[in-house]
């Protein structure tokens, strides 16, 4: 009897042990489904980026709106991919260059940074800052320089609210 009731936990604790097992190893299957989908995805975006710079360089069709579409893509990418990679002018140098550096960031990213990059690259609060911040850095470059509040917001663009405030007062006093 005594045997009987040893083996009847053991095989009671096997099967919680096992149960867990299953569903730890289900998570993990997921898990790492997601990650290897989000790096494809990533890898998708940076060879379409990669075409459209081959666009560009070989100039096939309008330049300046296909550059805009572009320099919005790519720099989304590069900032869903903690990548320092920019692009600012239509320089075919530049183009290759910024190309290269985000494809090395690209690969570098293992699983779990792919997923967060690519939750990040699809994230509306992402895609809004990147997409604000250059055309509205195109806005003030096409209004006149002459006026001091725009020399202030485009001085301060990604300066703290208290470095803004500082120069606002010492401005104010000159």
């Amino acid at each position: 009897m005594k045997n009987s009731r040893k083996i009847a936990e053991g095989v009671a604790v096997l099967i919680v042990a096992f149960s867990l097992m299953g569903c730890t190893s289900k998570e993990s299957i997921s898990k790492s489904t997601k990650q290897e989908e989000a790096q494809k995805e990533m890898k998708i975006e940076l060879t379409f980026l990669q075409n459209e710079c081959d666009r560009l360089i070989n100039k096939d069709e309008d330049v300046e709106k296909t550059f805009q579409s572009y320099k919005n893509d790519f720099n989304l990418l590069s900032v869903s991919v903690n990548s320092t990679a920019k692009v600012n002018r239509m320089n075919n140098d530049e183009l290759e260059i910024s190309i290269n550096n985000l494809e090395k960031d690209v690969d570098k990213l293992n699983g779990e940074e792919a997923l967060k990059a690519y939750t990040k690259y699809t994230s509306p609060k992402t895609i809004y800052k990147v997409t604000m911040m250059d055309n509205m850095r195109s806005v003030v470059d096409a209004t006149d320089r002459n006026d001091k509040s725009i020399d202030l917001f485009y001085d301060h663009l990604h300066s703290s609210q208290k470095e803004t405030n500082r120069d606002i007062k010492l401005r104010l006093m000159t």
